[in-house]
């Protein structure tokens, strides 16, 4: 009895010793358990933390880059598409804003062409500005015949020089004047003191007058040369130039030949040399 009793004792204590790691391991497998989950669950809180400032961040710099290139957008449609937009409306306008202006070249070529009007000039091409600088040297002394034929911006802060190529010099109590074979158009900015030939030709082409639109376009009238199944004609030149823009839009007239283009030539020399000595001589007066 006393054996089978220690027997079932023994054996008793045995299912403990085995029962109680098993015990453990069991409920250690459920701290750890808990453990993994509170982790999980917090890394998932972290990682929602970390990530949702990133993905504000992220919007943020989107709405701001967006705000930046509408702005950019603006002031480009501002500075670019406004100015066209008033230039286009000048063009509009040109042939009645012309018409008083440029009466003496207009009625040169009307001469050989009865019915060319300003009207009748059609758009050729859209070129930009180009040209080399030059500095302005206002101690030149040639200067002093050719500052009384310079064209004026209506805000005096630039001015245009059509007679690039022509001589001016004086001979005893004479001005001479002499038109060499290449023609340019120099444009000077005072503020910048410095000039730019924005136009220039050979014998081909030439330019007779010039104006100011406003303090930023200004016009330049002329002709130039062409050739059509090896025979040469001549068109009347219209040249609007828009310094924003820095662009020049080329208008032309109907063609003639090259010998009715020589009478009209003449006359447009003939009435340029006119203004040229009017201009210096009213000074010297």
């Amino acid at each position: 009895m006393i054996r089978s009793a220690l027997s079932l004792l023994q054996g008793e204590d045995e299912r403990r010793e085995e029962g109680i790691p098993q015990a453990e391991e069991m409920a250690l497998s459920e701290v750890w358990a808990g453990a993994d989950a509170e982790d999980k669950e917090g890394e998932e809180r972290f990682s929602s933390l970390a990530i949702n400032p990133m993905k504000k961040i992220k919007r943020f710099l989107i709405v701001m880059m967006g705000g930046l290139l509408l702005g950019v957008g603006f002031y480009l449609w501002q500075k670019f598409s406004l100015p066209h937009q008033g230039w286009k409306e000048k063009l509009k306008i040109l042939p009645h804003d012309l018409s008083g202006k440029l009466a003496n070249w207009a009625s040169i070529w009307q001469e050989v062409i009865p019915e060319f009007n300003l009207n009748s000039l059609v758009e050729e091409k859209i070129t930009k500005i180009t040209g080399w600088l030059l500095p302005y040297d206002s101690e030149r002394t040639d200067n002093q015949w050719r500052s009384l034929l310079y064209i004026y911006s209506p805000d005096k802060s630039k001015f245009l020089d059509i007679n690039i190529g022509v001589e001016i010099w004086q001979e005893g109590k004479e001005i001479k004047i002499g038109f060499g074979p290449d023609q340019g158009v120099m444009l000077v900015d005072l503020k910048k003191r410095e000039g730019k030939m924005v136009l220039f030709t050979g014998p081909s082409g030439g330019y007779n007058e010039a104006f100011w639109l406003d303090d930023e376009t200004f016009l330049v009238a002329g002709y130039k040369e062409c050739s059509l199944e090896e025979e040469i004609y001549y068109l009347p030149l219209l040249i609007i130039l828009s310094l924003p823009r820095n662009e020049a839009i080329q208008f032309v007239g109907p063609k003639v030949t090259e010998k009715d283009f020589a009478r009209i030539n003449s006359k447009l020399w003939q009435n340029r040399e006119r203004r040229i000595i009017s201009a210096l001589v009213n000074e010297e007066r």
